[in-house]
């Protein structure tokens, strides 16, 4: 029989994967014809029906899975048992591939009991009858399991080689947990196993009344939060048939056993989504408010409808907030999904719109807003957007969108790619007054220096430096008329940034640069920093594949206070890492990258190749279109659904071209056979940045034990520096060469933590002025709305005599104070205005001042404090480490070592000392404005006859000034 006549509805993606796991069972020489017939046809009708944990991909390692169980069944049952699943799978819809190999593996084990093995096929007989629905079928072979000694041997020398690998035995744990925290979560592993043996006969009613009454116990003892886990293992198991890994469950015990936040390095493909529900779970059970952060809103929304089903067992209620407006009733779930941003973008609009969106803390603390925050992919949302601010903007009064075109212009005219002239600013004035045939002279005088110097650099940048297809890419799907400037993450992830801009006008110049009409310029009154953001938790809980070297923790540590810890995995890492190879040449890395391609084509193994750019991946592309090299592109540019193409990356002889895109939170599932002939192959065109950049790309190969490889093919034609040591250095090629790149990785990311640690420092002093600022307004907005205040002032109003001084002259006013002083006048002209017209009058006034003073706020002061911030790059700490030449000390590792403290005191001592002036600075500015406005925190009101005073140019008699 040909196995592939199967009608199916699929697309083009399942029916590879089908196409595969047919070829698999038809050289299976375990089973006979009719069994693998029924095989297929119990697959098949399991597959396409849905998972209540939500949508699913069809699984290759699911498949494969239920062809060693079916060779077992086969084996130990006799080959019409299979025949009898088949009839059983077409009657009971409910029915999925989980319950068939939860059930396969039950028979398998109670085969070697008869006696237990003839009550599991009467139990058969019943299910196959339709007298036992498929979860009560499952349910009654668990209660016939043995649990002999035997088992509990092989469990508990599980666990033993689980916990020796947990301290440094395994190659992948380079930063243990301490021994006291192993030896605290061994015992608790137990326990919660003794308790899961305990209650495995429970209902899934009675489980949940067991964790309500824990619940509500005024205070949860350690005790009550294993047998919270124990029953977050047992649902899940009961509901989902989802059976937890023990690397799973001592994940969550050692990031509880910290009493300060941590974070836990857990390799790709470990099941970090279920840990954080485990995690979210036990939480939510001590009734503290936990909140989700993932890397993208899809993630977000993605993980909260599948863990939705599992918190809704337990009354707990989960939400996201990944749109531009959330509903208010998201934010008051028990557990809450969103990314950074969305967070932070909802603490704004609180302080911006005066609305409280987030259930307010019962326990005073007035440093923490937030209980738990647990983040997904913890690195990319801290080390690899640590720069990154999340910025509410308001529609400016003045523009400055004509600015751009000129000053690009003059810039193209006047510099070269070699030549950046900072001494032209006059020249620079004179030519906008020109340009704009005095239109705008006034608002060129308005112009700072500073100002000036910056749209000039970033002009400079977007014409000599941003490259296209590298730093950005010109986005024309939408049409030639609404293109796009998007930004590619180039140096970590290789992503593209959607919604993001770059400041200081970089971004308007780029879209000048590519004949696009800059958007509508805005002010920024608020924005919102991520090492900000975080500070306002009690807690932090972190996961991520790639947490890098000690430098790169250090940040962590010092940025956001958190201890880490590596994770073994469920399965030892096979994955062979090939030494790096470099040659000397560009044209020669392209030949043998592609020579590489070919080799391994010819095994039929499926390869993963990644570029460092955009443009470096389609100059590869062409090249193997010339060689006639079939190929998939995954570049954030592709046709082609990015899912589609990862669907078929694992299949045997399948090759992708990606950018590093593809090096986080890829899953290429492999194939059977792709598997069998050694699994996936990663090459790696370029030297990665840092530690975690490699360990991410080279963790696309060998996921959950299987078997792969990995290497890195580098050109030292793009690194004339290292080709110039070389020849002062008489050491072997290859140790030198890759001796030199860990010492370059390390000063980048040595100068890296200290810029990041200046910036998030800065960012969070800048914050408090914030907070301080807004509490201002917030009780400004209180006043001016005050019912008491305001009556009185209208009373005084109403009967006031006034002496007219002159008219005012309104044309020089803006068109909301022209339409307030005409209120105004017509006011004081009524003979007994009623009160209420006044007081609206107040409201308005109030409306306007404040408008005012939060203009003044974004111009003049926050801009300036991201002015500041930015002219300061320590550039001396640049100067400092160029002092040490690492090369030329290659071969004296002990000096090389002396030299990197010397280096790090030295940019600490600048750190410290510019971040101290720069506080100053800002201090002074913002105590300067606020000083301005302290007559606004006046109670009684005086400010609004001031202001009338001002407006209408009157004199009111029975009033004190």
């Amino acid at each position: 029989m040909d196995y592939l006549d199967f009608s199916l509805e699929k697309n083009q993606v399942e029916i590879e994967t089908y196409k595969s796991f047919f070829s698999k069972v038809k050289k299976d020489s375990k089973l006979n014809e009719s069994s693998k017939v029924a095989l297929i046809k119990i697959t098949i009708l399991a597959s396409r029906r849905k998972d209540s944990w939500g949508e699913k991909e069809l699984c290759l390692a699911e498949l494969e899975e239920i062809l060693a169980e079916a060779q077992h069944i086969y084996e130990k049952w006799g080959e019409e048992t299979l025949q009898i699943f088949y009839e059983a799978t077409r009657v009971h819809f409910s029915i999925r591939l989980e319950h068939i190999i939860h059930i396969f593996k039950h028979m398998h084990i109670l085969a070697e009991d008869l006696q237990i093995a003839e009550q599991a096929f009467e139990l058969l007989d019943c299910y196959s009858n339709c007298q036992l629905s498929p979860d009560q079928f499952l349910e009654k072979l668990e209660q016939l399991a043995p649990t002999t000694p035997m088992n509990a041997a092989i469990l508990e020398k599980d666990i033993k080689n689980v916990l020796v690998r947990f301290k440094k035995d395994d190659g992948h744990v380079h930063f243990c947990l301490p021994d006291v925290h192993l030896k605290t979560i061994t015992k608790q592993f137990s326990l919660i196993q003794g308790l899961c043996h305990k209650w495995k006969h429970l209902q899934l009613e009675e489980l949940i009344s067991l964790a309500h009454k824990i619940r509500f116990h005024p205070q949860p003892n350690y005790s009550d939060i294993l047998k919270i886990m124990a029953i977050g293992h047992l649902a899940l198991k009961i509901k989902f048939q989802i059976e937890l890994h023990s690397i799973q469950t001592l994940t969550v015990l050692g990031l509880l056993a910290h009493e300060t936040s941590c974070i836990a390095q857990v390799k790709t493909g470990e099941g970090k989504s279920l840990i954080v529900t485990l995690l979210a779970f036990v939480l939510a059970m001590q009734n503290k408010s936990v909140h989700v952060i993932s890397s993208s809103q899809n993630l977000a929304r993605r993980d909260q409808q599948q863990a939705a089903k599992f918190f809704n067992i337990f009354a707990i209620s989960s939400s996201h907030i990944c749109k531009n407006e959330p509903e208010a009733n998201s934010f008051k779930a028990n557990i809450l999904y969103g990314t950074a941003t969305d967070f932070e973008f909802a603490v704004m609009r609180e302080m911006l719109y005066f609305k409280p969106l987030f259930p307010q803390h019962s326990e005073h603390n007035l440093f923490k807003r937030f209980n738990y925050a647990i983040i997904d992919e913890l690195d990319n949302l801290t080390i690899d957007t640590a720069a990154n601010s999340a910025r509410l903007g308001n529609a400016a009064e003045i523009h400055f969108n004509w600015v751009y075109k000129p000053i690009f212009a003059f810039v193209k005219a006047n510099y070269t790619k070699s030549l950046f002239k900072d001494e032209s600013l006059q020249q620079l004035k004179e030519f906008l007054k020109e340009y704009s045939n005095g239109k705008f002279s006034s608002q060129v005088h308005q112009l700072g220096n500073r100002q000036l110097k910056n749209w000039l650099k970033s002009a400079f940048k977007a014409l000599f430096v941003l490259q296209e297809n590298i730093d950005y890419v010109v986005d024309a799907k939408s049409g030639e008329d609404k293109k796009k400037i998007l930004i590619v993450d180039a140096i970590n992830t290789g992503r593209i940034h959607k919604h993001s801009r770059w400041s200081h006008g970089l971004h308007e110049f780029v879209e000048i640069k590519h004949s696009i009409s800059p958007a509508k310029e805005t002010i920024t009154p608020i924005s919102l920093s991520h090492p900000a953001f975080y500070e306002m938790y009690n807690c932090l809980y972190g996961l991520t594949g790639t947490l890098g070297s000690q430098i790169e923790r250090e940040t962590l540590r010092k940025i956001y206070q958190v201890e880490t810890f590596d994770v073994p995995t469920q399965k030892p890492v096979l994955r062979k890492d090939f030494p790096l190879v470099a040659v000397d040449t560009n044209e020669l890395h392209l030949q043998t990258i592609i020579e590489k391609i070919q080799q391994f084509k010819q095994t039929n193994r499926p390869l993963l190749v990644l570029c460092p750019t955009i443009h470096a991946s389609k100059v590869l592309g062409e090249m193997l279109i010339k060689n006639n090299i079939s190929h998939r592109m995954l570049n954030e540019i592709q046709t082609e659904k990015e899912e589609d193409i990862l669907a078929v990356a694992g299949l045997p002889g399948a090759l992708t071209i990606a950018t590093n895109n593809a090096g986080r939170g890829t899953d290429i599932r492999l194939d059977p056979e792709s598997l069998e002939r050694g699994g996936l192959h990663v090459i790696l065109t370029f030297y990665p940045n840092s530690d975690r950049v490699e360990y991410q790309a080279r963790g696309r190969a060998g996921r959950q034990g299987q078997k792969g490889s990995s290497e890195i093919i580098i050109s030292l034609e793009n690194l004339p520096h290292l080709l110039k040591c070389m020849q002062k250095i008489e050491v072997p090629r290859h140790e030198f060469i890759e001796h030199c790149l860990h010492y370059q990785r390390m000063r980048e990311a040595n100068f890296l933590k200290h810029e990041q640690i200046f910036q998030a420092e800065i960012e969070r002093y800048c914050y408090t002025l914030v907070q301080e600022f807004f509490t201002f307004l917030h009780s400004f907005n209180a006043l001016c709305n005050n019912e008491q205040i305001l009556e009185k002032w209208a009373d005084t109003l109403k009967n006031q005599k006034i002496s007219k001084n002159h008219s005012p002259d309104i044309h020089t006013l803006s068109p909301t104070e022209q339409l307030i002083v005409k209120d105004i006048l017509k006011l004081l002209q009524v003979d007994q205005a009623e009160q209420e017209q006044w007081k609206n009058l107040l409201k308005q006034i109030g409306a306007y001042i404040q408008a005012q003073i939060l203009h003044t706020w974004s111009v003049k002061v926050y801009k300036k404090f991201s002015e500041m911030s930015g002219q300061l790059k320590i550039q001396e700490m640049i100067r400092a480490q160029e002092e040490v030449d690492w090369f030329i000390k290659i071969e004296k590792e002990d000096k090389n070592e002396e030299a990197s403290n010397t280096l790090n005191k030295q940019i600490s001592c600048i750190r410290n000392d510019k971040l101290a002036l720069l506080k100053e600075e800002i201090k002074k500015l913002f105590e300067h404005h606020m000083a301005l406005w302290k007559k606004y925190q006046d109670s009684s009101g005086l400010f609004f006859i001031e202001y009338i005073r001002e407006m209408a140019k009157v004199s009111l008699k029975n009033i004190a000034p």
